[in-house]
């Protein structure tokens, strides 16, 4: 068998593709919706991707067969049933193995159905346990005093509790009486502060209409300051990189009259004292108004307590949370407001420039929490 993929302007475009290349007996295994093009992601086009296999055995049979004897020819309409039924099974089992997982949690759970329940989901989503049993027992006391037994009404309220703990969203605001607004990003490698840093510039400038500089100091990796330069280059915005404090109090001065500069930091391990030593001198050089500590929600539990703990000598103000697009579990940003007390200002989904950067919708994480 053979298994190709197409890409087209739209599903026609790809299927003519796939007849032409494959033949009538040619079998749709996956379509998708993809964006190609541009430079970093920006300017992409939507396309459709095709997947189609055809069985080349039917060739194969027909050469083979002894004389006299009818070709031998497989029913492709068949191998996609059967190929459909496999995948649908596949399904199935995966659910029953969640239910029994969660069935079985449910029991061991110190705290009676309903509230086991709702307890299981914060749990699942990687809500921390003493977090999960604050909210559990907040619910409980609000049911007991206003009698409710209606377990929609108790998912709402327990929503409406954890957005209410990760507090409004407070992202940048420009003060009009000042110069200028400088705002620093910190945080660990890998968390994707460079493209959300060039998302808040790209937002700026085009959106906002304000008078954007970027200033970079991750010069440990060639590729950030590169990537950064393109992205500045296409929304047309100022780009200077920095090795030492003194050259970034110069590259402020030099930017005095722009609304906002962005502070690009290299990301920085908790666990290296001197990495961290260095990056608090620059923060001290920038004397930033804002410094907003920049998370990914895939992080586990232990760390983002270790992250927390290693960057309050930084001062941050402020949170940032990267990749819900990556995963399921979106209970650490939960956490991270409660251990830290900071607001959430930004969230992002996505690598896509300027799109896929969104102010925080407390309400909205709520329900990607509990479900």
């Amino acid at each position: 068998m053979r298994i190709k993929k197409y890409v087209g302007a739209n599903i026609q475009d790809a299927m003519v593709q796939v007849k032409n290349d494959l033949g009538r007996d040619a079998v749709i295994l996956h379509t998708r919706k993809i964006r190609v093009g541009g430079i970093l992601g920006l300017f992409c086009r939507e396309k459709i991707e095709v997947t189609a296999a055809v069985d080349d055995a039917n060739n194969a049979n027909q050469a083979s067969a002894a004389p006299g004897m009818p070709p031998v020819r497989a029913d492709n309409a068949q191998l996609a049933q059967l190929q459909g039924e496999i995948a649908q099974l596949r399904e199935m089992m995966g659910q029953m193995a969640e239910r029994i997982n969660e069935v079985k949690l449910a029991a061991s759970l110190p705290y009676p159905k309903p509230y086991s329940d709702f307890y299981a989901r914060l749990l699942a989503a990687d809500v921390d346990e003493q977090i999960a049993s604050d909210c559990i027992q907040n619910l409980y006391n609000w049911v007991q005093a206003e009698n409710i037994s209606d377990e929609n009404e108790m998912g709402n309220y327990l929503r409406k509790h954890i957005a209410e703990r990760i507090s409004a969203p407070k992202p940048i605001q420009l003060d009009n009486t000042k110069t200028q607004a400088v705002i620093a990003l910190v945080g660990p490698t890998g968390v994707g502060k460079t493209t959300t840093i060039a998302k808040l510039a790209a937002n700026y400038t085009l959106l906002a209409k304000q008078k954007v500089a970027l200033v970079t100091a991750d010069t440990y990796r060639i590729a950030a300051v590169e990537q950064l330069k393109t992205y500045g280059e296409i929304i047309g915005v100022q780009v200077d990189v920095v090795f030492t404090p003194p050259e970034l109090k110069a590259a402020l001065e030099k930017n005095r009259n722009k609304d906002l500069v962005l502070f690009d930091t290299a990301g920085r391990s908790h666990r290296n004292n001197m990495q961290m030593s260095e990056l608090k001198s620059f923060i001290n050089a920038a004397a930033p108004d804002e410094v907003y500590l920049v998370l990914s929600v895939t992080t586990k539990m232990k760390d983002i307590k270790d992250i927390i703990k290693t960057y309050e000598d930084v001062g941050f103000t402020k949170l940032i949370f990267t990749k819900l697009d990556e995963t399921s579990c979106h209970g650490a940003i939960l956490n991270a407001a409660v251990l830290t007390g900071k607001a959430l200002s930004y969230v992002t989904v996505g690598q896509n420039v300027p799109d896929d950067i969104e102010v925080a919708n407390p309400e909205k994480i709520a329900k990607m929490i509990v479900g």
